[in-house]
């Protein structure tokens, strides 16, 4: 019986495992002063990512900073534990926030492989927000929430490479043993090679654009 609770802990352990956090902090004043708003802890089962959200104590007094800087920016800025180098930012207007209920609805991208945050983008929840166009007033159960969405980087399969370069030997070889040459152009030849390099350039291009999404 021991060795059988041993096993299913195992399992459980390979199944379940808390990879990495996401601290998240805001401003309502283009950066002057900082705030804590809280924390996504991320959870992997069988390579399927899920994440939490739990307020910091500095989120009390968002509702208040959102009223007084109803005309500025509420910005945030997310990073992994894991790789605390990389700041990914978003923001949205104080009312929509206000109209939410402080209710937030975060969409991250992350690296399993480089236990990473890519992307963080942040969305009044649609299901708490008021259709009164408004600005309302915090009342005072509202207090810092969110719901989180988690996609993760998909491996992108390279250009066939190898097939092209063993055709090119199969034609050095053919031409050294007097064989026919192929008189079409190198693009007619070879079309079907270049094109998915081409198509891989441009679709890792747009989805690494450089370091724009970072300040």
């Amino acid at each position: 019986q021991m060795l059988l609770s041993l096993l299913i802990s195992s399992s459980l352990l390979v199944m379940v495992g808390a990879d990495f956090d996401v601290k998240i902090e805001y401003s309502v004043d283009d950066w002057k002063s900082v705030h804590t708003l809280g924390a996504i802890s991320l959870q992997s089962i069988e390579g399927n990512y899920s994440g939490s959200f739990k307020a910091h104590s500095d989120a009390n007094q968002l509702g208040r900073q959102l009223t007084d800087k109803k005309t500025s920016l509420y910005q945030i800025r997310s990073v992994s534990t894991a790789n605390p180098n990389k700041h990914v930012y978003s923001s949205a207007k104080p009312c929509l926030i206000l109209r939410s209920h402080l209710m937030h609805e975060l969409f991250i991208t992350i690296s399993p492989r480089t236990r990473s945050l890519l992307s963080a983008t942040l969305f009044p929840d649609p299901l708490f927000l008021s259709k009164d166009e408004e600005c309302p007033e915090p009342s005072l159960s509202d207090s810092a929430h969110a719901t989180v969405v988690v996609a993760t980087e998909t491996a992108m399969s390279g250009p066939d490479t190898q097939s092209y370069l063993d055709k090119m030997d199969k034609e050095k070889k053919q031409r050294q043993h007097g064989a026919e040459s192929d008189n079409r152009s190198f693009l007619a030849k070879y079309w079907m090679y270049i094109v998915p390099v081409v198509i891989f350039v441009l679709v890792s291009n747009a989805v690494n654009p450089g370091d724009g999404g970072e300040q």
